[in-house]
């Protein structure tokens, strides 16, 4: 999409990627395999979460985060306000960001990387550079891609990283508008570089805490599958 998580940074959608086939046979019982499905999901999205605070230099104990959700779904309640919790930390993290960035200087940014040598333009303003060639056919915006990525602020700052964990998986059509026009110009097996305007990823107003208002952004993105 770390941030917060892939999946809210990206916009994904979480239901339509998910497969419960590599966790439950074919023939379990619909009522097993709607279990299992939801299960997936919740726990990949929870993954997805722990990867994006700890990214953000938020410590997260992950054995600490299970033995909560397993309370949670017993019944049992926690000790304080859940909500006033993470509200705080996420109003730390905005603190940590200016509102908007100066549109003058982003703009610098994207031109800078379609100077470099080997990059492509594209007329909304995503630059494409192709680190590691790719082969085979190119995803289209149907398509589930499983990829790795790393997101980062035109000064350098990582909002986004995936490659601590599992790759992650992506409906093309789902993703913000930068990143889903850059998926469509790779290969399986290729590494790229996407610059794109904030007007690609998240406009004026950014995310709260994440990314600040007029920001560009940069990924490195592995395309290691087109599902």
């Amino acid at each position: 999409m770390k941030g917060v998580s892939a999946a809210l940074l990206l916009i994904v959608s979480g239901v339509a990627s998910a497969s419960a086939a590599t966790i439950a046979p074919a023939d379990t019982p619909l009522a097993d395999s709607t279990s299992v499905a939801l299960g997936y999901v919740l726990g990949r999205n929870a993954t997805e979460a722990m990867q994006g605070f700890k990214a953000s230099g938020i410590i997260i104990d992950d054995r600490v985060v299970v033995e909560a959700m397993t309370a949670v779904i017993s019944g049992q309640k926690p000790a304080f306000d859940a909500d006033a919790v993470l509200n705080n930390v996420f109003a730390q993290m905005r603190k940590a960001l200016p509102e908007r960035c100066d549109s003058a200087e982003q703009q610098r940014f994207v031109e800078v990387a379609a100077a470099r040598p080997g990059a492509r333009q594209m007329s909304d303003g995503l630059v494409v550079e192709t680190l590691t060639p790719g082969t085979g056919a190119s995803p289209t915006a149907q398509s589930i891609v499983r990829v790795h990525y790393v997101g980062e602020l035109s000064d350098g700052t990582v909002f986004d990283d995936t490659t601590a964990g599992s790759p992650i998986e992506l409906k093309v059509a789902d993703v913000t508008k930068g990143f889903g026009e850059g998926l469509l110009q790779m290969q399986p097996g290729g590494s790229y570089r996407l610059t794109m305007p904030a007007s690609l990823a998240y406009g004026e107003e950014g995310i709260g805490g994440v990314i600040p208002g007029n920001a560009a952004l940069q990924f490195t993105v592995q395309l290691i599958e087109i599902k």
